[in-house]
This record gives structure tokens, C-alpha cells and sequence, in this order.
């Protein structure tokens, strides 16, 4: 029978390759294969695009933007046994049909689903009814008259050979302004078979194949793997040197920042695959957000496990070791199924896709999931503030200090980057589409703060000359100047600290908490902490 730690590794594994199979990888060489057009349903795919004059130029782009649909081909499905009623012809023949390519600019006064009035993307009898097209139109993809720079074309398809489109004006389109590009491609005649779709949509840029709104993330990925190498390198070195000091907590540390390491080199290597390839490899992209979320996961049970004082004030945090393994287990396997299916989207869409609320249930629970874990946090860290604070160890009182003061400024930060990402996102003032290259940088803020909060945690917790001794007894410094503290005693039934009192503290060491705390004040006495564990040693 498996153990509980096996059958969530199986569930976290099963979970990847089910995300993965189902889901269309986004690249910059789009591949259609056996794809079917229903008829009137149309499909677009949005094209992020850089002009020269504003990109990189460099292999294997060198200079170039253009959209190329040149090896696209289409024929009919005749076979009307694979289909339901009302998909067949009205007479169960298979005739010829049409197909429209459109590639447009998006505007960028307004989203560029507004230009087509009721969502009319096919002018039918209820389109020519809303005044929306003509009736020659019928059967056509319509063309709103306010959009300016556009190309569109038809293609006839028999129902015994393939249409290809080389050679044609739409084939290949020279991209001389950066923006946003819309490609649509339509079968709007009701009577029709559905259009077979092969071929390759190929995307480049001046720089590669990456996509234009994700660009930054190739130079920000190199940068931040440069800085996790250097932080390893260091952090390394200074466990090497006290590897007979070192204590519980900094082995976690060591643990995240391992796999902050790998991630970050996996996402590098992602897109710069991507951007010499034309499309993403399935296998890194899975890894590095596997390893993302592992990194978060254990992140916030590092920040949590020295909240509760484990390691420094306390050797073990007893049951509420079971709770943080359930409360991280679940953020885990929520935030890996909404990296994937949030970080992997589908190439192409048909105008009738009704929006997916599973992405946004997913983010509510785990929103839920991180103010439970930021309550607990800086509920713990007051907790043993309180306890040292009674207990007078003076180090061990300013670095939880210093400690809850990096959690503030993070959570600080949270809110600004929450705010830039709403502005990104939904700032109209240059237009509905006027931030799409600015969009990468949202994420890339979010895990440059958390590489500052890390930086910071390291060195906080840092391995020392006296680690063991520091997590073991009492430390008493000059705290009878400082206001917070003896607020805390005050508040707490103890009496202010004096400085005689420092010379008969530093010699009081005892072989766990450094001596005994009778408080009744103590968050740690009712669950066997402080008072038991003293009593017991004694």
C-alpha cells in the first residue's frame, strides 16, 4: 500500500501530463494538424508583433517581422458520419465551400471584439437584419469599415482536392508597426462541411520567435539566474564554513534556494529554446513551472516554520507541523494546476468561447490559501515576539523583529506590484491594447520581490560562528533602550529590563531555551512549549 507521500507525488505527476496533453502549447510556429473549422464559427489567433526599429536585432531573426501562412492548406471533411444534424447540408451533399483569412491591426481606442456589433463576425440574415453588413456580403467574414489596415482574402475549396495558399497576397505579411495582430480565419456559408486546417502558422520577430509580449522575460530570466548563481555561490561558502553550526532552518533555506536555482534555469533555457525554435519545449516549460510552484510552496513553509520559533526558539512545533503539511500540500497542488493551465493557453479561440471561471476558482482558493498562511505568519511571529521579549533574549527578539519587518515590506510590495498589474492590465489612457509589451513585467516584479525578501531571509538566518549556541540560550543587549520591547514586557505582566540584569542572563544558559520562563502570558505553555519543555529538562 502507498504511502501518503507517494500518492501525492503520483497525483502531482498525473496532474502534469494530463494539463499537458490536453492543453495547445502558444508558440510563434503554430502548427495546425487535422484541425476543423466548423461553419459559422470562426477562429482568431492574436499575433504580438515588434516592428525593426523597435526590437533587438538579432539571430535568428535579424531584423525580420512578418506573419507567414504560406504552408497552410485546406479541404473539406465529406465523411458525414463523424458529424451530428445540423452541422450536414441541408441536402447531405458535400459542395464546395469558402474560407476568408483576415489579418488586421488591433486598434487601440477600444478592444477589438467591439468593432463587430453583436458579435456578428459572419454577415448572416440576422447581420444584415442589425444593418452590420450588406446582403452580397452573405456568407462572408465582415470587415468593419473603421478598421483601416487589414488584408483579407477568399479561398474556394473543392471537395476532392486541397487548396494551398502560397502565392497568394495574404501569404505573407511584412509587419512594419509594432502592435498587436489579429488573424481570423472564417467559414461563414451555414451549409457546409467543416474545413480541414494543416499547415504551419509561422510568427517572426527581429530578435527570434518568441512572442512579442513576452520578449522581456529572456533578458529578466538571464539576469535573475545570474543573481541566484551568485547568492549560492556565497551562501554556499558560509555553510561550508560552519557546517558543524548550522541548524534546521538554514537546511531549508539551503533546500529553497536549490530549487530557485533550478527553476530559473529552466526558464531561461525555456525561452531562449523558444526563441530559437519557434515553439516551446513541453518538457522545460512543465519543469520550470513544476519547480515554480515547489519553490513557492516551500518558501512559505520556510517562512512559517521560522515564525513558529522552530530552530531557534523551539525544536519542534509539534502538531502544528501536520497542519502546515496540509495547508502546503493543498496550496501546491492548486498552484501547480493554475500555473499550467494559466501559463500554457490554447493558440486559438472561436469567437462564441464562453470565458473559463476554473482559472479564477483556482486563484480564489489559493488567494485564500496565502491570507491564512500571512494571519498564521504574523499571528506566530507576535507570539514569539511576546515569549523572547518576557524571557529577555535580546538577539533572538530583534531578528524576529527584523524578521516581521521584511514580511511588512513584502506585503508592502504585494499591494504596489497588485496595483501596476490592474494599471498594465486595464489602463486605457493609451488605448485598449497600449501596455501588451509591458505586460511580461509583472511577473517579472513579482519574482524579483520575492528574490529580495529571500536575499533578505538569508541573510538574516545567515549560518554563524555561534548558531547552535544563538539558538540555545538566552542573549541579552541593551535592551532596556528599546521602547518596543519593554512596551511588550509591560503589556505582558514583566517587569522592565535593567541593565544588571545582563551579566546574570548571559551566564544562565540552559541546554534548550536558555532558562526557565514561568509566564503565564506565554503562547508556547499550552502546547507543550517553553514551561514543559524547561520543566521537563529540570
Amino acid at each position: 500500500m502507498m504511502s501518503t507521500k507517494s500518492q501525492i507525488i503520483h497525483v502531482v505527476l498525473l496532474l502534469a501530463l494530463f494539463v499537458c496533453y490536453f492543453v495547445q502549447v502558444k508558440a510563434d510556429v503554430v502548427t495546425y494538424k487535422n484541425h476543423y473549422l466548423y461553419s459559422p464559427r470562426p477562429e482568431y489567433l492574436i499575433i504580438p508583433k515588434y516592428a525593426k526599429k523597435d526590437a533587438p536585432n538579432s539571430s535568428p531573426g535579424n531584423g525580420r517581422s512578418f506573419i507567414d501562412l504560406s504552408r497552410f492548406n485546406f479541404d473539406l471533411d465529406c465523411d458525414k458520419t463523424h458529424f451530428t444534424a445540423g452541422t450536414i447540408p441541408d441536402d447531405g451533399t458535400c459542395k464546395e465551400s469558402y474560407i476568408d483569412i483576415l489579418i488586421f491591426e488591433a486598434p487601440t481606442d477600444k478592444p477589438w471584439t467591439d468593432y463587430w456589433p453583436n458579435e456578428d463576425y459572419c454577415c448572416t440574415e440576422e447581420a444584415v437584419e442589425n444593418n452590420n453588413c450588406e446582403s452580397a456580403q452573405m456568407g462572408s467574414l465582415i470587415v468593419p469599415p473603421t478598421i483601416a489596415n487589414y488584408y483579407i482574402e477568399s479561398f474556394l475549396i473543392s471537395p476532392d482536392a486541397k487548396t494551398y495558399i502560397h502565392g497568394s497576397t495574404i501569404a505573407k505579411q511584412t509587419i512594419s508597426d509594432s502592435g498587436l495582430y489579429v488573424l481570423i480565419l472564417g467559414s461563414c456559408e451555414k451549409s457546409t462541411m467543416p474545413i480541414i486546417i494543416n499547415g504551419k502558422l509561422e510568427s517572426m520577430d527581429p530578435y527570434g520567435y518568441l512572442p512579442a509580449d513576452l520578449f522581456g522575460n529572456l533578458p529578466f530570466y538571464a539576469v535573475l539566474y545570474g543573481l541566484y548563481i551568485v547568492l549560492g555561490l556565497i551562501w554556499t561558502y558560509v555553510c561550508f564554513n560552519f557546517s558543524s553550526e548550522m541548524i534546521p532552518v538554514q537546511y531549508w533555506i539551503t533546500a529553497v534556494l536549490a530549487v530557485g536555482m533550478f527553476e530559473t534555469g529552466v526558464l531561461y533555457s525555456h525561452f531562449e529554446h523558444w526563441n530559437l525554435r519557434g515553439s516551446p519545449s513541453l518538457e522545460l516549460i512543465s519543469i520550470g513551472l513544476f519547480f515554480g510552484v515547489a519553490k513557492r510552496c516551500f518558501s512559505r513553509i520556510v517562512v512559517q516554520l521560522i515564525s513558529l520559533g522552530y530552530g531557534v526558539v523551539r525544536p519542534s512545533i509539534g502538531e502544528d507541523m501536520q497542519r502546515l503539511v496540509y495547508l502546503s500540500s493543498t496550496y501546491f497542488l492548486l498552484s501547480l494546476a493554475y500555473s499550467f493551465g494559466s501559463s500554457i493557453p490554447s493558440s486559438s479561440k472561436a469567437v462564441d468561447n464562453q470565458n473559463n471561471d476554473l482559472l479564477s476558482l483556482l486563484l480564489f482558493f489559493i488567494a485564500a490559501i496565502d491570507t491564512t498562511f500571512y494571519i498564521w505568519t504574523i499571528t506566530s511571529i507576535n507570539n514569539v515576539l511576546i515569549t523572547l521579549a518576557a524571557k529577555k533574549q535580546a538577539h533572538k527578539y530583534f531578528l524576529y523583529r527584523n524578521f516581521r519587518a521584511v514580511l511588512f515590506i513584502s506585503l508592502f510590495c504585494t499591494a504596489v506590484w497588485a496595483l501596476f498589474g490592474s494599471i498594465v492590465f486595464f489602463d486605457t489612457s493609451k488605448g485598449a491594447n497600449g501596455t501588451w509589451q509591458y505586460r511580461w513585467s509583472v511577473d517579472a516584479l513579482w519574482e524579483f520581490t520575492y528574490f529580495a525578501v529571500f536575499v533578505a531571509m538569508c541573510v538574516l538566518f545567515a549560518p554563524s560562528k555561534n548558531s547552535q549556541r544563538y539558538s540555545y540560550s538566552i542573549e541579552l543587549s541593551q535592551l532596556e533602550d528599546d521602547e518596543e520591547y519593554q512596551e511588550s514586557i509591560s503589556s505582558h505582566g514583566g517587569s522592565p529590563l535593567k541593565s544588571s540584569d545582563h551579566d546574570a542572563g548571559d551566564s544562565a544558559l540552559d541546554n534548550e531555551y536558555g532558562g526557565r520562563l514561568d509566564d503565564s502570558s506565554d503562547p508556547f505553555s499550552a502546547k507543550g512549549g517553553a514551561s514543559v519543555a524547561i520543566s521537563k529538562n529540570n
